[in-house]
């Protein structure tokens, strides 16, 4: 590492970029060496010792850590280049501002692209490690930027899409229109009943809804049984109005085992008299 007053100066900058420069299978993706750990290694040692005389306590770490981070700033002012040129405008061209942009141009277009998701597997990532010596860290930014990358997935014409849900529309259609066939007795019954109730006046209608009502009711509260049945009830006094007009005698009335109201029991008097 470089300690105390032994600094990186822009003379020791150029002295470096120009010794990585000479040494291709460090920084060119397609020379024969550029995976070759052991031989990558002696060139890292020689940049190391051509760099002792200004640099007493440089390392391996040291200088690949600086040619990373000189190879960053490059590639930040690489991609403003490059916007500014997508715009189209000569005059919003950007201008890079790095001083030792051109001297380390000759790494441009020598960056390994990053792996898509179905390639970042752990071979992959060995691999990235054994060709990437000169950029320690990048391999790990790739490793953690996968963990959020999502494989893209093909998407279907327009065309296509509006086929399926024209005809997922059309199908729900079907169905909602599509009156239900699952009947049973009681709707049989129940349609016997509304078509006879139609037949009746208002007043019968409510008189007759009126009494089915009480027979269900009865059922849901588990009343009903085989002795269960429907009978008008008439008052003793219509009772024996009736049997006046029928000309039967109202005093036989006693032989039901029945008490007489009072008005029953007085028309008897007055009818015997």
């Amino acid at each position: 590492m470089v300690k105390g007053g032994n600094e990186w100066n822009k003379d020791i900058i150029e002295k470096l970029i120009c010794l990585y420069r000479e040494r291709p299978c460090l920084w060119k993706l397609n020379h024969e060496h550029y995976t070759n750990k052991a031989v990558k290694y002696r060139m890292y040692s020689e940049i190391v010792d051509a760099l002792r005389d200004d640099l007493p306590e440089v390392d391996h770490i040291s200088v690949k850590n600086k040619i990373q981070n000189l190879r960053s700033s490059y590639r930040k002012e690489i991609k403003k280049v490059e916007a500014s040129l997508r715009n189209g405008r000569d005059e919003e061209i950007y201008e890079p501002s790095l001083w030792y942009f051109n001297l380390i141009n000759f790494t441009r277009d020598q960056d390994r692209p990053l792996p898509s998701l179905s390639n970042l597997d752990d071979t992959n990532f060995d691999s990235c490690n054994e060709g990437m010596e000169e950029e320690p860290e990048q391999c790990i930014k790739v490793e953690k930027k996968a963990k959020f990358f999502k494989t893209p997935q093909p998407k279907k014409p327009r065309n296509e899409l509006g086929k399926d849900l024209s005809s997922f529309i059309k199908s729900c259609t079907a169905v909602l229109s599509t009156p239900s066939t699952s009947t049973d007795d009681c709707d049989a019954f129940g349609n016997y009943i509304a078509e006879k109730l139609r037949k009746m006046d208002d007043n019968q209608q409510i008189l007759a809804e009126a009494l089915i009502q009480k027979i269900i009711t009865k059922g849901l509260k588990k009343q009903l049984t085989d002795l269960t049945d429907f009978s008008e009830q008439i008052s003793q006094y219509q009772h024996l109005v009736e049997q006046r007009n029928n000309n039967i005698s109202p005093c036989v009335s006693h032989s039901q085992g029945s008490s007489i109201s009072s008005a029953g029991t007085e028309y008897c008097k007055n009818t015997n008299n």
